[in-house]
């Protein structure tokens, strides 16, 4: 009875130590690059680039599609855009279940850029998803836009020294776009005719 109680125990501590290892854990990084397909190279060209560490601040390259000047920033951000960092990334819900489409209707297209997300916890899971905004759902385009919205307030920027791309961002999202076969063409809008 005695080697029972002795099993049972050690079963209930390891059953709550595999729990604790399952639940949610802090955001280590998060990733996003913005980006579209170099036809030259079969490469991608990233255009835009976020990186979160931590519960400060934002650090993000952006490329001026007019004048292909490259802008580094950081950016900081209070407590209410934390929590929708939250509410978006957490290794309890997977970003694939985000997307609720892979296809465009036969009379939409794609104008946009592409954009990968990939995003580190504490426990080393690594979660990613490639696609576009027409794909995920309204909850989280909703909280997205919050995120980037607060991204491009002046207030909050702080112009800081270039800095690389990490090289293993960059494979990452490059394996992601050749294994997506939904993603759609990016077309350009047609002229106005006057």
């Amino acid at each position: 009875m005695r080697n029972l109680t002795i099993t049972l125990s050690l079963f209930s501590i390891l059953v709550f130590f595999m729990a604790c290892l399952t639940k949610n854990k802090a955001l280590k990084k998060i990733e996003i690059g913005y980006f579209s397909p170099n036809t030259n190279s079969g490469d991608v060209f990233i255009s835009g680039y976020i990186q979160i560490k931590g519960k400060e601040q934002i650090a993000c390259l952006s490329i001026n599609s007019r004048n292909k000047e490259t802008e580094y920033v950081s950016v900081f951000y209070p407590d209410t855009i934390y929590s929708v960092i939250e509410k978006l990334f957490n290794n309890a819900r997977k970003l694939k279940k985000y997307e609720v489409s892979t296809k465009l209707a036969e009379d939409e297209f794609f104008s946009g850029k592409y954009f990968y997300i990939r995003v580190e916890y504490d426990n080393y899971v690594v979660d990613s998803l490639c696609t576009i905004k027409p794909f995920l759902n309204d909850n989280f385009n909703s909280l997205f836009g919050i995120l980037e919205n607060h991204i491009y307030k002046p207030d909050y920027r702080i112009q800081i020294p270039s800095f690389e791309i990490p090289s293993d961002f960059f494979q990452s999202l490059n394996r992601a776009y050749s294994k997506n076969h939904n993603l759609p063409a990016i077309r350009t809008l047609p002229p106005l005719n006057k």
